[in-house]
């Protein structure tokens, strides 16, 4: 029999003695120490015990939700992989159809790749144990029809689909993804580009990158027509003068547009298109034409950040139509080109201009070395509070701070760090003003 602990008040401390030692059954333990417990374990561990004892799947589950909850899960040809934040990845290969069976209800996060038209009908059936949970759902290279599953996905938010080939039932794209806020296509084949051509209601940002112009221009401007509601629209593809001037968008706050092949060349001089509530735009060029731009057709009343990035170099043309914008905060200027001729001349006229500028972000290979002090030197006289500069190497980045150094360290404090979301973006060197 086990003797229980016994406390034993001896003056000014209390003795515990120890009891007859029992081994404690896992089954024994409350479910809220199992959670924690559970917690600790790697996915795959989650997994193989869920495996050996369904008695525990719903502690299980429940750990599984608290760990994973930031992270993707990717289903790629039966293989199983997570992705946090960071970007690390773990893959295992494990029974698929068992583990959406277990965790499937518990998955926020979930990409999808390479699902050819032979794997398609048998994968499909692994998402239905998904619908009610998934809230950010990406597919890439797939051949999708949804004949196995039942069930619209009620909570998806977010979806992006790349380089994938929507079939006949996924036509009602609208029915099967009621709820969402961000759509992003990238690459997309269909056969009923109509599919594409729905409304939702909560629709805030639109990501459609088609250099290839798999879906007809008739139908984006469709989809902007039915979801006046959007707030943020990304496209990089080739247009008209005739859609641009058909976007009406009230509520638009961010756009970013690719130069199109004809660089505003169909459009007058003296003829802009306003864009009114806009206060973030980027314009990206990379055509092989000598210029940027023929012509600048925007016109912004409350632009407060600006990106013009690409690898077409400027011409005076872009700077024009920068210091138009008087009211600037945020400019950025990455261009990617090696002849950079009058492109310093061209950067210090801007910070003259735009008094209100708070940030200037510029990319190292477009300047002599020297040629950035100078620009830390104006930077300094201006209101503008913090300069950043791209590099393409870490050594790089190092090397120009150790150049500088002696010159800024009263007047700048410095920050190198590494921009991991976007990789063109490499390390960036930030200077914030003292």
């Amino acid at each position: 029999m086990a003797v229980e602990p016994v406390c034993v008040d001896q003056k000014d401390e209390i003795v515990v003695q120890d009891a007859e030692e029992v081994p404690l059954e896992l089954m024994e333990v409350n479910d809220d120490c199992l959670e924690s417990i559970f917690q600790n374990l790697h996915w795959k561990d989650m997994f193989n015990m869920a495996v050996s004892d369904e008695r525990f799947l719903t502690s299980l589950r429940f750990a599984f939700f608290r760990q994973y909850r930031k992270k993707r899960v990717t289903l790629r040809a039966g293989a199983l992989r997570t992705v946090d934040n960071t970007g690390a990845t773990s893959k295992i290969t494990i029974d698929a159809s068992a583990f959406f069976e277990y965790f499937g209800s518990n998955t926020l996060k979930l990409a999808i790749k390479h699902l050819d038209s032979n794997q398609v009908k048998v994968e499909e059936s692994l998402l239905k144990n998904c619908t009610s949970s998934v809230v950010d759902l990406q597919l890439f290279e797939c051949k999708l029809c949804f004949e196995q599953i039942k069930k619209p996905f009620h909570k998806v938010d977010s979806l992006v689909l790349k380089s994938t080939t929507i079939g006949e039932n996924l036509s009602r794209l609208g029915i099967w993804f009621p709820k969402l806020v961000t759509l992003k296509l990238e690459n997309v084949k269909t056969s009923h580009p109509e599919s594409l051509e729905k409304r939702w209601p909560a629709l805030k940002h639109l990501v459609i990158c088609d250099n290839k112009g798999k879906i007809p221009l008739s139908t984006i401007e469709t989809m902007l027509h039915v979801n006046p509601q959007l707030k943020s629209l990304h496209l990089y593809r080739d247009y008209n003068a005739d859609f641009l001037q058909s976007i009406n968008l009230p509520q638009l706050e961010e756009l970013y547009l690719k130069v199109p092949n004809d660089r505003f060349m169909s459009l007058g001089d003296g003829q802009k298109i306003l864009f009114e509530n806009v206060k973030k735009f980027a314009l990206l060029a990379w055509h092989e034409e000598d210029e940027f731009a023929l012509n600048f057709p925007f016109n912004f009343t409350k632009l407060e950040t600006l990106y013009v990035g690409g690898s077409t170099k400027y011409n005076y043309d872009v700077f024009n139509f920068i210091k138009q914008n008087i009211q600037l905060k945020e400019l950025m200027l990455l261009n990617q080109t090696i002849d950079t001729y009058g492109f310093h001349d061209g950067v210090m006229s801007i910070i003259k201009t735009l008094k209100d500028l708070m940030a200037l972000t510029v990319s190292e290979d477009s300047f002599l070395w020297n040629e950035l002090l100078e620009l830390l030197s104006e930077c300094h006289q201006s209101n503008i509070k913090q300069f950043s500069i791209k590099f393409g190497h870490h050594l790089e980045c190092r090397a120009f701070c150790h150049y500088v150094r002696d010159e800024i360290e009263k007047e700048w404090t410095v920050t190198e760090w590494k921009a991991t979301k976007n990789p063109n973006w490499h390390y960036i060197l930030r200077f914030d003003k003292i």
